[in-house]
């Protein structure tokens, strides 16, 4: 697991999710982020998440957010695309019939990742769940 590969989870993050984008286990990736989260210096411990499926895993965020865009911009385009849609892939996986309770992150994850068909279901519902807001 490598850090850039967080990146794409975003600046908070699951390490489930940065597990299925690398194919790598939750366990291995799990100890990797609390290594780098005892150094202190790219990442910090952030409790732990649950999802309906029943994966339990420790979340992780960046100690700052140029870290995170430093990382994420630093990725290759395609390989950023892949990893996006392997992350929304496991997520909607595991929330199944819930998904359109994290429906914004799906979208984002699927248009990053180019995919304009998975995208679009997430984009509707994220946008009828959401407030618009009028600027003056």
């Amino acid at each position: 697991m490598s850090a850039r590969a967080a990146s794409v989870a975003a600046p908070e993050f699951s390490a489930a999710v940065v597990a299925a984008a690398c194919e790598r286990s939750v366990d291995e990736v799990e100890a990797r982020c609390d290594e780098l989260a005892r150094e202190g210096i790219l990442l910090e411990a952030r409790g732990a998440e649950s999802w309906p499926d029943g994966t339990i895993a420790g979340r992780f965020g960046f100690t700052h957010d140029l870290c995170h865009e430093v990382l994420y911009e630093d990725l290759p385009a395609g390989r950023r695309a892949r990893l996006h849609v392997a992350g929304g892939a496991r997520l909607e996986e595991a929330y199944g019939a819930r998904a359109g309770e994290i429906a914004p992150e799906l979208a984002a994850h699927f248009v990053r990742g180019g995919d304009a068909e998975r995208a679009l279901p997430h984009l509707a519902l994220a946008s009828v769940l959401s407030p618009i807001i009028w600027v003056k």
